[in-house]
């Protein structure tokens, strides 16, 4: 996939062109000042030329170089989100930005489960100049119920990453209620606590009696 970022744009016609032969190409999506496309007929190796003509210039006026890469690429971030504690009433805004190609797509978890937007809580990204996603995720008049560990998860076609860390809020310490989990026997399980509220002193882990604490 190809991302362009023209300040101004206007075409009539759009070719890929692998030497004289015309390949087909596909809008992908546009977002902010950003044009992305996918080659339908690309080769590994091979460097395509993208022309763009519209009335005012029949010439075309983007030249791909030899630099270009066209590889895709596992997503990466360029910069997470730190453990923040606040009281109620207060505003935070936790940031991610991700890099990979194609462009990923970004979704924000509270203790596993997809972040619920409304008046309070928005999330939201962009796409800055050199093709990096600035997501955001911004909670005002905070409440208790809204601790708990936060992530950002960010996914192409090829893999995806995530980073996760707490928003702590004082006030009163609550469970939120776990759902059940099948395992197999000899492999690993990761269970966690869905603890909110701030300080905390330790947790333990019951079954039939005290197994552990933390």
């Amino acid at each position: 996939m190809l991302q362009l970022f023209p300040r101004q744009w206007r075409h009539d016609c759009i070719n890929w062109r692998m030497g004289s032969k015309v390949q087909v190409s596909t809008l992908k999506w546009r977002r902010s000042n950003m044009l992305a496309f996918t080659l339908e007929k690309f080769k590994q190796g091979s460097i395509p030329r993208l022309d763009i003509h519209n009335h005012f210039n029949p010439k075309p006026v983007v030249d791909l170089k030899t630099s270009q890469n066209f590889r895709n690429v596992t997503p990466t971030f360029i910069s997470v989100f730190p453990e923040h504690t606040a009281h109620p009433g207060d505003h935070v805004s936790l940031q991610c930005i991700s890099t990979g190609n194609p462009i990923p797509s970004v979704i924000w978890y509270l203790d596993d489960t997809i972040v619920r937007q409304n008046s309070r809580i928005t999330a939201g990204d962009d796409v800055n100049d050199t093709g990096d996603v600035i997501s955001f995720l911004n909670i005002t008049d905070i409440h208790v119920e809204d601790s708990g560990e936060y992530q950002c998860h960010a996914t192409n076609d090829v893999g995806s990453v995530y980073h996760g860390n707490r928003l702590n809020v004082y006030g009163l310490l609550f469970v939120r209620g776990m759902q059940n989990m099948t395992a197999i026997s000899g492999e690993d399980l990761i269970i966690r606590c869905p603890y909110g509220g701030y300080p905390i002193k330790g947790i333990r882990w019951l079954k039939g009696k005290w197994i552990c604490c933390c």
